[in-house]
């Protein structure tokens, strides 16, 4: 069990696994003291749960995809949780989740809203993976049912994981805009155990 800081810290990293922060730069951004931060951050990485790479005098720290998958999903689940609480969507994305958990692979939340930059007029873009190609239209038709009863702005897109994981590599497309930011809604561990793989055998370069 993580404690709080730890937590807070990992809420950071999640959205953004191949993103490098050092423990000032945190302590800021979860408004904790530097010592603390800095205690959590070394308790994270003898966990496996965060990397760190020395720069300098400090701690250059991000996701580490070398721990266990279940265990970055179920900080995950409670950072998903927490922010569906306090989303003006959670309700519809609950109702995705309970008419078609058993036929999405990966639901993931990425744009404006994962980067923590929306506005009130920002659409909600949620990416829908399915495991068989086949149940593109399905999917589709089925959320498309869901979302007409809101106003609220969805932009959506169902592809496969083995798409996904094309995508990882090319520019503007939806899968690489989640791999920069995205918060995980439903099957974190599917989602980061395909992250690993992906910086397993390809590894992961910077989009210029």
């Amino acid at each position: 069990m993580l404690t709080q800081c730890e937590q807070r810290i990992m809420e950071v990293l999640l959205p953004q696994p191949f993103k490098a922060y050092s423990v000032r730069q945190l302590s800021k951004l979860i408004k904790n003291s530097y010592a603390l931060t800095h205690k959590s951050v070394n308790s994270l990485i003898t966990r496996k749960m965060a990397a760190g790479n020395k720069v300098g005098n400090s701690i250059a720290c991000r996701l580490s995809l070398a721990g266990s998958a279940q265990l970055l999903a179920a900080t995950s689940l409670t950072y998903t949780n927490k922010y569906l609480s306090n989303a003006k969507f959670g309700f519809i994305i609950d109702e995705i989740k309970d008419k078609l958990s058993t036929s999405i692979y990966i639901m993931i939340l990425f744009g404006s809203h994962a980067k923590k930059t929306a506005e009130k007029s920002s659409d909600v873009d949620v990416l829908f993976v399915v495991q068989n190609e086949k149940d593109i239209e399905k999917v589709r038709k089925d959320v498309r049912a869901i979302l007409s009863s809101t106003a609220i702005k969805f932009e959506f897109e169902v592809i496969t994981s083995e798409w996904l994981l094309k995508m990882f590599d090319e520019r503007n497309s939806v899968g690489r805009e989640a791999l920069e930011a995205s918060i995980i809604l439903h099957g974190a561990e599917q989602y980061y155990t395909l992250v690993k793989h992906y910086d397993k055998t390809r590894g992961y370069k910077e989009s210029y």
